[in-house]
């Protein structure tokens, strides 16, 4: 017979074991729970690591549209990390676009590098996606535009031919997202030689072929209270540089002027009719992504003034502006430079670093409250004495430097986050970012970063600044410049989405080695591809279709 204090025991072990298994029910949920619940919140890092616990969780971070999906719209609620694009990084006789996210601990951080086989420009960014177009060596050789995931490290390129064989000018570029029919597409802008005509071309992300739209200026509503055009007009990008576009709700917005042009009926001796222009007037271009319509959009008065230095006797002022979203809405930040007329700002070097800058900055935030009826109002104004933000290396004083011929060579621009305003530089060493509101200046080296990132920082300073802008006479050794169009601060938002999704229907051929995919485009046996996914890794590495 069983003593009292077996039984006693034998209760307690079966108390405990049921505890046990109760604990582990507990913490053993569903893998589907798990991958919807759990994984779907975490950032792109901690995925890569967790995609090697199974074959189920690796499908579905990399392969499944719907935790993308799920995965997107929690990156949207998280705090956005800024990202920091660095174009036509020479590295080993190789030019290349490199990816940098910075963390909350202001360090560097490389994301993904590209090789490209020409120089480079930015496009526009959208939901985590970045574009940037390769500048062909004239207008009837082939061009590509490049959409790049830097969260998953793959590219998507794009080439395409300039319309009428090359006879006409670019006049600007931009990366959209149709919200309606949950298309991207990628735009491009030229204007006809004879400039009656808006020619665009428009790509939409999982088609092979770009669509051309022909806009006769004459059909372009005129703003209110204005006039309607005339049947030809001079449109070009302000500051006469392809800036990319800002991206507002649905919507693609550029800076450029226009000038209408004047016939008049008289023949002169070569046969042809005399032709006058009118005054410069700035305006902004707005893209409708969705109906795919072209409209002009009259800037209010303050923002309507050509950039002109003004000088008295003792004050130089020097007035700009430039384009940016501002909490959901078009914003165009007049910036205002007054500086002591007997102080030199010239462009800044390092060796300056003990020099105060008596600049004051003062920026008016002009907002475009309703896009139909073409309403403005005034917004926060900021003001900051460069003096106050204590000894720097340059760069915010020489925002305006007069000296220059093109926007391309400024070093300071400017980026809106939500409600924040960002003045930010970067002149191929560190990286300098001021906030309006916080009045909060952020310098970051590139000793910060790790090697490989250091390493772009390094290459980048090494190239030569001839032909940017810089007299040779006055480059120095110490000197470090870093082009308007090379570099680009931005909110990224993390986007798993594989580019292969972009992928249409139809002829497609993979190649493991990104050279054969080179032998075979070359081969004129072989047609040209209409695009391609790289998505550098192995084993298969390009996903041409046709």
């Amino acid at each position: 017979m069983m003593s009292k204090k077996k039984r006693t025991l034998r209760l307690n072990n079966k108390k405990r074991d049921k505890e046990i298994d109760a604990d582990h029910a507990a913490a053993h949920l569903p893998e589907e729970l798990v991958i919807e619940n759990i994984l779907t919140g975490l950032p792109v890092r901690t995925l890569a690591q967790w995609s090697c616990v199974s074959k189920l969780w690796y499908n579905s971070i990399f392969n499944d549209t719907r935790f993308a999906k799920a995965h997107f719209a929690n990156s949207k609620n998280r705090k956005l990390n800024l990202f920091v694009d660095v174009l036509n990084v020479w590295a080993r006789d190789k030019r290349k676009a490199c990816f940098l996210s910075l963390e909350n601990d202001f360090k560097y951080r490389s994301y993904m590098n590209v090789n490209l086989p020409e120089t480079s420009e930015p496009v526009g960014y959208c939901n985590g996606l970045a574009c940037i177009t390769l500048v062909p060596k004239s207008a009837k050789d082939p061009a590509s535009m490049i959409v790049i995931n830097p969260s998953r490290g793959e590219t998507l390129s794009l080439p395409y031919f300039q319309p009428n064989n090359g006879g006409c000018e670019y006049l600007c570029h931009g990366l959209g997202f149709d919200s309606l029919s949950e298309e991207y597409k990628v735009v491009i802008i030229f204007t006809s030689k004879d400039n009656t005509k808006f020619i665009t071309m428009v790509c939409t992300l999982g088609t092979k072929s770009w669509r051309n739209l022909v806009t006769s200026v004459a059909e372009i509503s005129p703003p209110p209270g204005c006039s309607p055009f005339p049947n030809r007009m001079v449109s070009k990008a302000w500051g006469n540089i392809r800036t990319p576009a800002t991206l507002c709700g649905g919507n693609l917005f550029w800076r450029i002027t226009n000038r209408e042009v004047e016939e008049d009926e008289v023949i002169i001796n070569n046969n042809q009719y005399e032709i006058h222009y009118n005054d410069k007037v700035g305006m902004l271009l707005s893209f409708d992504i969705h109906k795919e319509k072209i409209q002009f959009i009259r800037l209010p008065a303050e923002c309507n003034l050509i950039p002109t230095p003004t000088t008295t006797a003792m004050i130089n002022i020097v007035v700009e502006h430039h384009l940016l979203e501002y909490k959901g809405y078009p914003c165009v930040a007049v910036f205002e430079k007054t500086v002591d007329s007997g102080i030199h700002h010239g462009r800044h070097r390092r060796n300056t670093q003990t020099s105060f800058c008596c600049c004051r900055l003062t920026i008016q935030l002009c907002i475009l409250k309703n896009k139909e009826k073409q309403v403005w109002i005034k917004g926060e104004s900021f003001s900051v004495q460069v003096k106050e933000l204590g000894l720097l290396p340059g760069p915010f004083c020489c925002y305006f430097d007069t000296t220059t011929a093109t926007t391309a060579s400024f070093p300071t621009r400017i980026l809106s986050i939500s409600d924040q305003v960002l003045l930010y530089s970067f002149d191929g060493e560190c990286l300098k970012f001021y906030n309006f509101q916080t009045k909060h200046l952020e310098v970051v080296r590139s000793s910060s970063c790790d090697l490989r990132s250091r390493g772009i920082f390094e290459a980048k300073m090494k190239g030569s600044p001839s032909g940017n802008g810089i007299d040779d006479k006055d480059y120095k050794e110490d000197d470090m410049y870093c082009p308007y169009l090379d570099y680009q601060l931005h909110a990224q938002v993390e986007n798993i989405h594989s580019l292969k999704t972009f992928i249409p229907a139809g002829e497609t051929r993979t190649f493991d080695q990104f050279n054969d995919f080179i032998q075979f485009l070359v081969s004129k046996d072989n047609d040209f591809a209409a695009g391609w996914v790289d998505t550098l890794r192995k084993p298969v590495k390009i996903h041409a279709f046709f």
